[in-house]
């Protein structure tokens, strides 16, 4: 993940990673963002920080890989740990494909799917024991949920 970095930062760590995919999570512009696709070749995820149908309404602009959908938080480019009002994303329409992140659990991950019908999603602290550790138990059973989730949904 990378937050407002320099062109050549990002395709330094492509290269020296060999990375496939790049997060940005801070205030790239789109151009930015198409740029870092021509230069190193890689999918690029850009977090789009969701307070309003509006700035799920602006991701539009980006023509990336993927839109991941968050939090948004003053001065915080993503990891709050809190949900986003899920709704907003009902009646987004779009070929670029939807990440949900923020505030997932094993208890409302199922929900979100439902409410969301996401590409994916990403999860930190809601699997954790303590910060940076993960919780095995929780791991399970946040990936059992979304396996009921997905199953439902067809």
């Amino acid at each position: 993940m990378f937050v407002n970095p320099e062109l050549d930062e990002v395709a330094r760590a492509v290269e020296d990673a060999g990375l496939t995919m790049v997060q940005l999570n801070g205030g790239e512009g789109p151009s930015f963002c198409g740029e870092v696709a021509r230069k190193t070749g890689v999918k690029v995820i850009k977090a789009i920080h969701v307070s309003s149908a509006a700035d799920v309404h602006a991701a539009e602009a980006f023509r990336t890989g993927f839109h991941l959908f968050d939090k948004g938080a003053k001065g915080l480019w993503g990891g709050t740990g809190e949900s986003f009002d899920w709704g907003l994303l009902r009646e987004r329409r779009s070929e670029i494909p939807a990440i949900v992140a923020g505030g997932l659990r094993p208890e409302n991950v199922a929900e979100a799917i439902a409410v969301t019908h996401p590409y994916a999603v990403d999860v930190a602290s809601g699997v954790e024991a303590e910060p940076g550790r993960k919780d095995h138990a929780a791991m399970t059973a946040f990936f059992e949920a979304t396996q009921t989730a997905s199953v439902n949904a067809r």
